[in-house]
């Protein structure tokens, strides 16, 4: 079964799509449900992974604090005073 629906989009991103279905001998609703179907595998594909998997990119992007303060000198780690 299929379905009918509409998408709005800019000009240019239209053009660029119709100029690569074109490039590909497709027509541009070819070319977008192409496009669809490989973004809903790649979905899946994410979905199957584990917490881990999915995140692993991120591991180490962050800095903690404490890593930060490791860093420094051991002069430049002395906590403020507290005001009063």
């Amino acid at each position: 079964m299929t379905r009918t629906f509409a998408i709005r989009m800019e000009a240019r991103k239209y053009d660029t799509v119709a100029r690569l279905a074109r490039r590909r001998g497709a027509t541009v609703s070819e070319a977008v449900r192409e496009a669809l179907d490989a973004w809903i595998e790649r979905a899946r594909a994410e979905g199957a992974k584990a917490p881990y998997v999915a995140l692993a990119d991120l591991v180490g992007s962050v800095e903690t604090r404490a890593a930060r303060q490791r860093a420094r000198p051991a002069a430049a780690r002395r906590r403020p005073r507290s005001r009063r």
